[in-house]
């Protein structure tokens, strides 16, 4: 069963999180890290997100409030005369936060926004909410202990990759949690694992993100309905394939590869990937899947060198389909249908 409180959604963290990041801002009385030095992304619900700076000092990292809270749904109001940021959520908590204040309130009630540990004893720390350039950043941890998200952060070479997504209702049934697998055949020519069955996709996108994000988890296993590891497990760092939802306004998706398979001529891991793409094609695209599937396998190697098709616009069961190369990555953007 996929534990889908400890899976932060995001963005892809292998070789890939399509080498994107973001601004590293100098909030006043505080010597941020520079650009070059050291740099940030922030991925939330899966979305690797362009408008956000954070900076860090003394071991805490400060990541810009409104673009996270706007990405996750939820309404901010700024009181000038106050200097403090209002956040409704949508089950219509009320979260506060102060510029030069350590603590927020949630419905009245005060809640530390940041800790540190001494002697092994978790204390509360000092460090505060900032506002910088007309920006109001916050302590990372902020967002778990004032908004009940969760929170990971992982360094990869000279970036830290911040993860902020939705914690799960570990209350609901848990039946509804657990993919429901159908096995489809191994009738591609690329070799994988003894015993791997390819999962099945039986239903159909909708124009809904998030409705179509639980199907994916529901039916082909993706983690948080974002993620495919080829190596099993939720470690999303390791995944291969990334679904999001691109440009928000003109997208349904945005399918985001780092690999395409692993050999053509021996048993490997990565193998999997070709039929889990169908898999995602095929749900997008239930008319049209075969034809963007097999422009996909001619054009791709293993490390994903090709020219043949990228920039080009193709039209396949009403969605527009964009192939552009991101960084270490391909993307495949399908369009809403109009």
């Amino acid at each position: 069963m996929i534990n889908k409180s400890k899976i932060a959604a995001a963005a892809f963290l292998s070789a890939a999180i399509l080498s994107a990041s973001v601004t590293t801002a100098t909030a006043a009385g505080h010597s941020a890290v520079s650009q070059t030095e050291k740099a940030y992304s922030v991925v939330t619900n899966g979305k690797l997100l362009d408008d956000v700076s954070a900076f860090e000092e003394d071991g805490i990292i400060s990541v810009q409030l409104a673009p996270v809270v706007k990405a996750m749904g939820e309404n901010i109001e700024w009181d000038n005369g106050t200097q403090t940021a209002i956040i409704t959520k949508k089950d219509q908590t009320i979260v506060k936060v102060g510029a030069n204040k350590s603590v927020a309130t949630v419905n009245g009630k005060e809640v530390i926004l940041s800790t540190k540990k001494i002697d092994n004893v978790i204390v509360p720390s000092s460090a505060r909410a900032t506002s910088a350039a007309g920006k109001l950043f916050v302590p990372v941890e902020a967002f778990k202990n004032a908004f009940g998200y969760s929170v990971q952060v992982k360094d990869r070479g000279a970036e830290k990759i911040i993860m902020i997504h939705k914690s799960k209702d570990k209350n609901k049934d848990e039946e509804a949690t657990t993919p429901v697998l159908k096995g489809g055949k191994l009738d591609l020519p690329y070799l994988t694992p003894k015993d791997w069955v390819p999962p099945l996709v039986v239903s159909t996108a909708t124009e809904d993100f998030w409705a179509n994000n639980s199907i994916l988890e529901k039916e082909l296993g993706l983690i948080n309905g974002s993620f495919f590891n080829p190596h099993g497990g939720d470690q999303i760092e390791l995944a291969k394939i990334q679904v999001g939802n691109g440009n928000r306004k003109t997208d349904i998706a945005q399918i985001s590869f780092t690999s395409w398979y692993g050999s053509k001529s021996s048993v490997n891991v990565n193998n999997k990937i070709p039929y889990l793409g169908r898999e995602i094609f095929k749900f997008y695209l239930p008319n049209d899947y075969q034809k963007l599937f097999e422009i996909v396998d001619q054009g791709l190697t293993g490390n994903l060198q090709t020219s043949k098709f990228l920039d080009k616009e193709f039209s396949f069961d009403g969605r527009k389909v964009t192939i552009k190369k991101l960084g270490n990555g391909v993307s495949i953007f399908i369009s809403k249908k109009k």
